[in-house]
């Protein structure tokens, strides 16, 4: 069965042509389809049980909510999450080792204090520890080996170290390294934020812990990035007071690590790097 989409006019004239085409079997066999982009489709009338034609299905682009801060699209929430904020089982997503697509657990539950328990994937019963070292190694993450790009497909990816860079250039500034600013009120002008669990500022970024970054060209523009902590052999480590998020860019100078940014109520930095092993969220860009 085929299913084409014309305006009215030309669905009675095609219509009819391909009607006259199927009684007229002895001198042609064939319905052939000639399409705007020049190829063609060809049927033997004796294959045809009834032509019909329906509209066009609209095709669904994206289903990731995202800002576009420093030239990049970023996302609204961790790879693996449901909500922005609210609560951290629901907001920081999956942990994953540096280079490896899938989590090396098969579930994770985590409280509202921030601790978690594991059921971990077969062949990762000591969760993320040296002697399960990721085996890539390239400077970048290709999308064979990020964890944003098998989730959300082609379109998203890890951002870089450089990424990073150009987030905090658009929000603050301040040299890297130095301590966001804590957040008593309105936000009034660009920069970089730490809320408390405890406040309320927003719904959609109230309940856990976390930066916000703000662009300075325009305050309607901020993301919320919340401090998920980092996984260390079997134990979630620091959820709520500290946030680790991978970046693309693998350590040149020591290649068992990889670099991220890093956040807390007494710094941000995107200088930081971790063991490759361990368990970080990721947080994904498009261009």
């Amino acid at each position: 069965m085929y299913f084409l989409s014309f305006t009215s006019m030309k669905k009675t004239f095609f219509a009819s042509l391909l009607l006259m085409a199927a009684m007229q079997t002895v001198k042609a066999q064939m319905v052939v389809l000639h399409k705007t982009d020049g190829q063609t489709i060809e049927c033997s009338v004796s294959q045809l049980d009834s032509i019909t034609f329906e509209d066009e299905k609209p095709i669904i682009v994206d289903e990731h909510d995202y800002v576009e801060i420093g030239g990049l699209k970023w996302a609204t929430m961790n790879v693996g999450a449901t909500t922005v904020a609210g609560s951290y089982e629901t907001c920081c997503g999956d942990f994953f080792a540096w280079g490896e697509t899938k989590p090396r657990y098969a579930s994770m539950t985590l409280t509202e204090e921030g601790e978690a328990t594991f059921v971990w994937r077969a062949g990762y019963a000591n969760g993320y520890s040296e002697d399960n070292y990721p085996t890539y190694i390239w400077a970048t993450l290709d999308a064979d080996h990020d964890a944003a790009t098998a989730a959300w497909g082609k379109d998203w990816y890890t951002p870089t170290n450089s990424d990073f860079n150009a987030l905090i250039s658009a929000c603050t500034t301040n040299d890297y390294g130095q301590e966001p600013t804590i957040l008593s009120g309105t936000v009034m002008e660009g920069g970089i934020y730490w809320l408390s669990a405890a406040q309320t500022y927003e719904p959609e970024y109230s309940g856990v812990a976390g930066v916000l970054f703000v662009s300075m060209n325009d305050i309607t523009k901020r993301i919320f990035f919340p401090a998920c902590g980092y996984i260390e052999k079997w134990e979630l480590k620091y959820a709520g007071k500290f946030g680790d998020y991978w970046s693309a860019s693998l350590n040149q100078s020591n290649t068992y690590y990889a670099r991220h940014l890093s956040i807390s109520s007494s710094f941000f930095t995107s200088s930081s790097s971790s063991l490759r092993c361990g368990g970080i969220t990721v947080r994904a860009v498009r261009n």
